[in-house]
């Protein structure tokens, strides 16, 4: 499901601007993105996410910018990263000074000490929440006029069941009558081979009854009507009765003998690979 939430706040000079924007995915795939000072948070940003979302990619950027225009060292922590760079350079005999395009590449080393970042952690964390809030409602949203379309799909596919149900009961009969008007035609008697219409009729009836499949489609679309009415994460169970049903009316089209049988089996499986497109999306 997409999304978007975002969340800005200030703390001690430091202004945070946090974006987590979600896109389809079949599994739950986060991604955070975030200054390195803060690096040893990402775990607790990752678990936050997850417990909020059970499907999609999730990207989560971590901005901050500096509310003062003080530098952001101090000349003793420059001085040691400067030494530091030399020595490098003597030690990997590269060539050129240290200049003060190195200093600000290596400012996240020394541009703010690890004791302020554990202060601010907290701080920083409530507006990543925030911003996973904004998101979830967004997601919450589209689920919602997802679940309206899904219901209306799902009556379809109720009534198709109840058509496909009912004319699977006339194909004996229609096949009963076919065959008698056949051996009335070879024989000229039709009641000397009323014995023999029966006994076909039975094993016709038994080669392309479909109850069984039909007691199982109906008991799929139900859970499905329940899942539907859930708050609880049901992609993943809404996609795996999604296939049992696709199976189900596979094997109804396969005994199918009749012409609006068949019709009526196409018409499912249309409606029901609709349903399926959109439920790889659901949380």
């Amino acid at each position: 499901m997409t999304g978007f939430g975002l969340k800005k706040d200030s703390f001690r000079g430091a202004v945070f601007s946090v974006e987590a924007k979600s896109v389809n995915h079949r599994y739950a795939e986060v991604n955070v993105r975030m200054p390195s000072q803060y690096l040893f948070l990402e775990r607790e940003i990752l678990s936050k996410a997850r417990r909020r979302f059970a499907r999609g990619r999730i990207d989560v950027t971590i901005r901050e910018d500096s509310a003062t225009t003080d530098l952001p060292f101090e000349g003793n922590e420059a001085q040691k990263v400067a030494s530091l760079l030399k020595k490098m350079k003597k030690d990997l005999r590269l060539e050129g000074g240290v200049t003060l395009d190195h200093l600000i590449a290596c400012r996240d080393l020394f541009s703010r000490k690890r004791n302020s970042c554990e202060q601010i952690a907290p701080f920083l964390l409530k507006t990543v929440e925030g911003s996973l809030a904004e998101l979830e409602k967004m997601r919450f949203r589209e689920g919602a006029t997802l679940g309206r379309w899904l219901k209306k799909s799902l009556s379809v596919l109720v009534r198709l069941v109840v058509r496909i149900e009912k004319e699977s009961h006339t194909a004996a009969e229609v096949y009963k009558k076919r065959l008698r008007e056949k051996l009335g035609e070879l024989t000229g008697a039709i009641s000397v081979s009323e014995e023999r219409i029966v006994t076909e009729a039975a094993i016709f009836a038994d080669r392309v009854d479909i109850t069984e499949e039909i007691t199982r489609l109906k008991s799929h679309l139900a859970q499905f009507g329940q899942f539907l009415s859930s708050r609880e994460p049901v992609g993943r169970k809404l996609d795996f009765l999604s296939q049992e049903m696709v199976r189900e009316i596979n094997t109804v089209g396969s005994k199918s003998q009749n012409a609006k049988l068949t019709q009526g089996v196409i018409l499912f499986k249309s409606e029901l690979e609709k349903i399926r497109e959109q439920i790889q999306n659901i949380e």
